[in-house]
């Protein structure tokens, strides 16, 4: 029972640093971070919590059942997804270098020499409510890099300060705005 607590203790405190780390790169104006308002960074922070809540709740009432937990270990690991595909792809932008996420949430150093093209486009489709359909519109930033990588996040709005201070960084380093992306062939 111990050992399954440290396991869930250490899962609990993994998951919700990465949402820290995730809730703070969407306030940051210099990093390319997915950022849809307040609300949906608290549930990013909150998800977390119920899991582990749950699984105390096992260990402190029903001790004997404590294998039971290890469901919501597992969901805790499964919601560790959620923050780490917010991370993922990031890019930081710094004086001299662009800083991108890869896979393994380490940075990847990049020069604005480096960055092949930029773009905006917005996607909208229509959500139903219970007070009926209303139509949502998103404003995806990407960033493409000249080895076949890219970074994308997403705004709700088109003059976002995010948005702005980012493509004002991008042509004053003379990124290209919309070019043509070569195709990079990667050998697996």
């Amino acid at each position: 029972m111990l050992v399954t607590q440290i396991i869930g203790y250490v899962v609990f405190i993994i998951s919700l640093i990465l949402a820290i780390i995730a809730i703070l790169f969407c306030f940051l104006k210099n990093i390319g971070a997915t950022y849809y308002g307040f609300s949906t960074l608290f549930i990013y922070f909150a998800i977390p919590l119920f899991p582990f809540l749950l699984e105390q709740i096992v260990f402190v009432f029903a001790p004997d059942v404590w294998g039971l937990a290890y469901i919501f270990i597992g969901m805790n690991i499964l919601f560790l997804f959620i923050p780490y595909g917010m991370l993922d792809g990031d890019v930081i932008l710094g004086r001299k270098n662009i800083y991108r996420l890869n896979s393994f949430l380490i940075p990847k150093k990049y020069s604005y020499e480096d960055v092949i093209r930029y773009r905006m486009k917005y996607s909208s489709g229509i959500v139903h409510l219970g007070y009926g359909p209303s139509k949502v519109i998103t404003y995806n930033f990407e960033i493409y890099f000249n080895d076949g990588e890219y970074s994308v996040f997403c705004v709700k709005r088109d003059n976002d300060r995010k948005v702005s201070y980012i493509k004002s960084i991008l042509e004053e380093k003379r990124c290209k705005k919309n070019g043509k992306v070569k195709e990079c062939k990667k050998k697996f």
